[in-house]
């Protein structure tokens, strides 16, 4: 709620107007959605592998890594 304000607020003194901020707003938060998508499915997928509670702590901790990871490698190329 907060950016749309921000970007009608700030996009209505642009040249083109307060459509092309919201839009571009609207496509970041698109893209973050597919990621913790990808992020969410691959930790659920991976959970029924384990059996017993050090088994999924191990899981946890190897997905939180390759999480942080292509997190870390998104932000280098500029998706996220």
């Amino acid at each position: 709620m907060l950016w749309t304000l921000v970007g009608a607020i700030h996009g209505a003194q642009s040249a083109y107007g307060s459509d092309i901020p919201l839009a571009c707003v609207g496509i970041i938060s698109k893209v973050g959605m597919i990621f913790f998508a990808i992020v969410i499915g691959i930790s659920q997928g991976i959970q029924p592998i384990a059996d017993g509670v050090a088994a999924v702590l191990c899981i946890f901790f190897i997905v939180k890594e390759f999480s942080l990871f292509l997190c870390n490698k998104l932000i280098e190329i500029g998706l996220l």
